[in-house]
């Protein structure tokens, strides 16, 4: 005989039923959240009993245009092509972490990318257009010194300047003063 599906309710917000209170076929709907969770049986899979799973992983937002397919996450768009596809303004309040990668990423039309990239056992912090030039935006090298590093694909050439350096050297040969410590509060 077929097990029946019983449903069993909650409305208090965030609550997540235990394992003692669901059986195998039983299924329970958080009426507040607008979850629902039942009981998977991983005892052949894995070794291991029964384990309460959320069933709808995300919270239904009418009208926010989110969506979710085979592991990609779209907002504004239905047809995400990456893990996460924004179509649309961001604003972000707090911080963006770039991981660092081996390596530039690919060309890829109509994108730019912002991306963190080894240099010397730091993460440094690098643009590439969609021509594929490189720039190092995070100015400064292991000895702290600012320098500018671009890469044209167009042309083959690769320039490192150390900025600090030229503009020091500058500096003596016009007796003026072009590197000034910054101080918070002042005008720039």
């Amino acid at each position: 005989m077929a097990n029946r599906i019983r449903i069993k309710r909650s409305s208090e917000p965030s609550k997540r039923p235990s394992h003692d209170q669901l059986q195998s076929g039983e299924i329970s709907l958080n009426t507040y959240d607008g979850r629902l969770f039942s009981v998977r049986d991983e005892q052949v899979v894995l070794g291991i009993g029964s384990t309460v799973t959320l069933l709808t992983p995300w919270t239904e937002n009418i009208g926010g245009g989110i969506y979710y397919a085979d592991s990609s996450v779209g907002i504004g768009t239905t047809v995400p092509s990456s893990t996460l596809d924004i179509v649309g303004d961001v604003d972000i309040s707090g911080a963006l972490a770039l991981n660092r990668i081996n390596s530039d990423p690919s060309t890829v039309n109509n994108h730019a990318h912002i991306y963190s990239k080894d240099v010397a056992s730091n993460a440094e912090v690098f643009v590439r257009d969609e021509s594929g030039n490189v720039t190092q935006i995070s100015p400064h090298n292991t000895e702290g010194d600012w320098v500018y590093y671009s890469q044209n694909v167009k042309t083959g050439k690769r320039v490192k300047i150390n900025m600090e350096k030229m503009i020091k050297k500058l500096e003596e040969i016009t007796g003026e003063t072009f590197f000034e410590e910054y101080v918070p509060g002042l005008a720039i």
